[in-house]
């Protein structure tokens, strides 16, 4: 009961401090926006003990897993520790994400507990769904497919414009884990992202993550789900092929800046085909390359030296909580 005391004041605590998300629908909303305002919610509220990204281990599927097919690794959105326990948050934003069979077990045995969070109906799913654009069902749907294999997750619905959040269905099975929160490996390039994402804001920017490019053209699909037993249901609808998007776009008045976050500079032919796509794909005032403070010189020598950046592209560099602009 004390542990779920415990969830019950993490979950009010992200409820009083989530603020809206900043949303242009040309742009989408892809689920790193939703999980960096949970991650600001959580700083708000004096919780430093998070990480983003998390690697969690793959055992052995349980015998009624077997046969799925296999990931080579399984990360969580976002893990919380709150004393002894290991809080996760899976954000779907995409219909289409299906949860797999090591998704699963890697939850059971990494995490105390873990919510998955999707989106309330609205605008906000424009032009990708057209008609289908009820994750809330949907995924109560999905929830109830993995839920009957363990008591640890709970289902979340949070509204985007509003920055509201709503509980469906709690954890009835929160179990103390070997795993702590250190034990665990994050992306130090989502750590540095999420840094540039507060200072953007912190200047007044509205700043959205993974934006859909404007030139990019749209795929027509059809979806079966069986959301009552021996019942299919076709949805047809268009969906965003899988692409590369760059990492913010930031607006304030008139300009309109991108941003692509590296940890370091390993392929820099790669880096630079990056960069050159993002400057033919998004119509940009200004791209930034942010780089940790120790990789200015390369990423500077980098850009100078390659015609199709050269006075396309400025470098921003991240030093510890502060980013600066050339």
């Amino acid at each position: 009961m004390e542990r779920l005391d415990k969830i019950d004041e993490l979950l009010d605590a992200l409820g009083v401090n989530l603020e809206p998300i900043d949303f242009m629908s040309h742009y989408g909303l892809h689920e790193s926006n939703v999980k960096y305002a949970f991650c600001s919610a959580l700083e708000k509220a004096g919780i430093r003990s998070f990480k983003t990204e998390v690697l969690l281990h793959i055992y052995p599927q349980a015998p009624h897993l077997r046969g799925i097919e296999r990931k080579r690794e399984v990360r969580v959105d976002l893990a919380v520790e709150v004393n002894d326990i290991l809080i996760g948050f899976e954000f779907k934003t995409d219909s289409l994400s299906r949860v797999s069979g090591d998704d699963i077990t890697a939850y059971i045995n990494n995490l105390s507990c873990l919510f998955f969070t999707t989106l309330k109906p609205g605008d906000y799913f424009s032009p990708y769904y057209g008609d289908y654009g009820r994750l809330d069902n949907f995924w109560l749907y999905e929830f109830g497919r993995f839920s009957k294999m363990s008591g640890i997750f709970g289902l979340l619905t949070f509204e985007p414009i509003a920055g509201s959040l709503s509980i469906l269905s709690r954890p009835v099975g929160i179990k103390k884990t070997a795993q702590r929160l250190h034990d665990l490996t994050s992306s130090e390039e989502d750590k540095l992202k999420y840094r540039v994402w507060k200072s953007l804001k912190k200047e007044g920017y509205r700043v959205i993550s993974e934006p859909t490019p404007k030139h990019v053209e749209y795929e027509n699909s059809i979806m079966m789900i069986a959301p009552h037993r021996r019942k299919y249901i076709s949805i047809s609808f268009r969906r965003v092929p899988k692409i590369k998007r760059m990492d913010l776009i930031a607006v304030k008045g008139g300009e309109t800046i991108g941003v692509e976050v590296k940890a370091g500079l390993k392929g820099l032919r790669d880096i630079t085909g990056q960069l050159e796509r993002y400057l033919r794909i998004y119509d940009l005032d200004m791209l930034y390359l942010a780089v940790p403070i120790k990789f200015v010189g390369k990423a500077r020598s980098l850009i100078s030296t390659h015609p199709g950046l050269y006075n396309r592209v400025q470098v921003l560099v991240i030093r510890g909580e502060e980013m600066l602009k050339p």
